[in-house]
């Protein structure tokens, strides 16, 4: 039999739409089945976990079929000892069944850091010591001295505080400058619309204090 006559042959015919039916069957048959096994169009918001204890939270996973893998921990003394601090995906957030969802837990108690070194050094660079190492600068006051703003004391809660004591995270440490012999006037920042966190930073940059 020639090849034309074959190709157009009752025989040929039959095979050649018995083999597309198949792909055509085989391939809904994948489609229905990774459908099902990616569970397409399920999703559900994530539950609001913030504050809540370990009990709390790994039941509330559980009931919404979602698991959970603790990633970092900090400090809020607003929150619980071992409360949810962050989530991802936030709250709201929709996902799909048995997904994974991050958590960040409030550490048992402030964190420590050392005391960096600020003495006999700039108030800038003092400044970005104590930021380095978690630590705010708080207030300011001024001592006869030759070299204007030269860190002359760092103090915590009135008493000097030196290079490498352990300090609570976040502390303020108020730092004694140089006054020099010019005196010079700095500049007021404009404060309004800062929160209080960047006022004080403003007025820090400024070698001010903050009042009431």
């Amino acid at each position: 039999m020639k090849l034309k006559e074959f190709l157009t042959s009752k025989v040929f015919m039959k095979h050649f739409l018995a083999s597309v039916a198949l792909a055509f069957a085989m391939i809904i048959f994948a489609l229905l089945i990774l459908r099902f096994y990616t569970r397409h169009g399920e999703a559900y918001p994530v539950p609001n976990l913030y504050g809540l204890s370990e009990d709390e939270y790994s039941r509330i996973l559980d009931k919404a079929d979602l698991n959970f893998k603790v990633v970092d921990s900090t400090y809020n003394a607003m929150i619980k000892p071992g409360g949810v601090v962050d989530q991802v995906p936030k709250a709201g957030h929709k996902v799909k069944r048995n997904r994974v969802i991050y958590l960040t837990l409030n550490a048992l108690g402030p964190e420590i850091v050392h005391m960096p070194r600020v003495i006999d050094i700039s108030f800038r660079q003092a400044v970005v010591q104590l930021e380095t190492a978690g630590l705010l600068p708080g207030q300011i006051t001024y001592e006869p001295s030759e070299y204007q703003n030269l860190v002359l004391k760092a103090r915590l809660n009135g008493k000097e505080i030196s290079e490498g004591e352990p300090v609570t995270k976040g502390t303020f440490i108020d730092l004694v400058l140089g006054s020099g012999e010019g005196g010079d006037n700095t500049n007021l920042p404009d404060l309004r619309g800062l929160t209080l966190a960047q006022a004080r930073e403003a007025l820090s940059q400024a070698t001010l204090n903050v009042g009431t």
